[in-house]
């Protein structure tokens, strides 16, 4: 059965527990979220070390090719004059390969240019990730107003059930007056409990955008009503043309020349200056 009392009674306890843990911690406003997330959000860990593999590769390029050496033994281990190896061949070998034209700065450009598209990649994804913190803080602020609302429909509901039941009383409206306001109040409650997982939820998913497992902040200091002023069209052309899409479409179009570049001076000649010393065992000669 319906119990007004105890149910005042739990909810201005609920609402009590709720602005002290509110008030605990600090509120919160979108500059600073999207200051946290980029430090914090999980789609933004791990650039550094995107960029230092870009870094090593350039490193590893721009090395010249490495020499090689060779050990070539003849006339070893057989039988009689030739038992063991005293009598062996030996020869000591050494190969340089030599590169001709821009092979090694066709090398390069390739490095640079895919260090160029993991930049422009990674500002993809900090824009992204920047954009999806920003969502996730107005509907947390439009599901807190939500809840405002909610509540404030309850307390109508609560007055009105608490006006019915006076005129029940004292016989001046039909007892279904009272039912009606009940179920009205009950309507309320449940749309305000809505209200307050709606809510929650909201805070949990950008706690989570930030890197934090569960909401260590309070009220969100949201200005819902006052929108920004509209940019004129052309510093919007200007802005989409260095948008981070723009840039990373530019990127990958340099990075495909740059790899053409290198295929080109690639299919060049490959000369090797190869140079050694040969030891002939019979005589003791080099």
């Amino acid at each position: 059965m319906y119990d007004p009392v105890a149910w005042r009674t739990a909810v201005a306890l609920a609402a009590s527990l709720w602005a002290a843990s509110s008030f605990a911690a600090e509120s919160l406003s979108l500059p600073e979220a999207l200051r946290r997330a980029a430090l914090s959000h999980p789609d933004l860990q791990g650039f550094e070390a995107e960029l230092g593999a870009a870094r090593a590769t350039r490193v590893l390029v721009s090395r010249s090719p490495t020499p090689e050496a060779g050990l070539l033994l003849e006339d070893a281990l057989g039988t009689g004059a030739r038992t063991g190896v005293d009598g062996a061949q030996w020869t000591l070998s050494f190969t340089q390969a030599l590169e001709l034209g821009d092979q090694r700065g066709g090398r390069l450009g390739v490095a640079d240019a895919q260090a160029a598209v993991v930049s422009a990649r990674q500002a993809q994804r900090r824009r992204d990730a920047l954009a999806e913190v920003t969502q996730r803080f107005i509907e947390a602020a439009v599901d807190r107003e939500r809840l405002v609302l909610a509540e404030h429909g309850v307390e109508l509901a609560e007055r009105t059930l608490d006006a019915a039941e006076a005129r029940v009383a004292a016989a001046r409206s039909p007892i279904a007056e009272r039912s009606r306001a009940r179920a009205a109040l009950a309507q309320a409650t449940l749309e305000r409990e809505h209200a307050e997982h709606e809510e929650l939820s909201a805070r949990v998913s950008l706690a989570v955008s930030l890197g934090s497992p569960e909401p260590d902040f309070g009220r969100l200091q949201a200005s819902l009503f006052e929108l920004p002023a509209v940019r004129p069209l052309a510093d919007l052309r200007e802005r989409l043309q260095h948008s981070p899409d723009a840039q990373t479409r530019l990127a990958e179009a340099a990075l495909i020349e740059a790899e053409r570049r290198a295929a080109l001076a690639s299919a060049g000649l490959k000369p090797t200056l190869t140079g050694g010393v040969r030891r002939y065992g019979a005589g003791n000669d080099d």
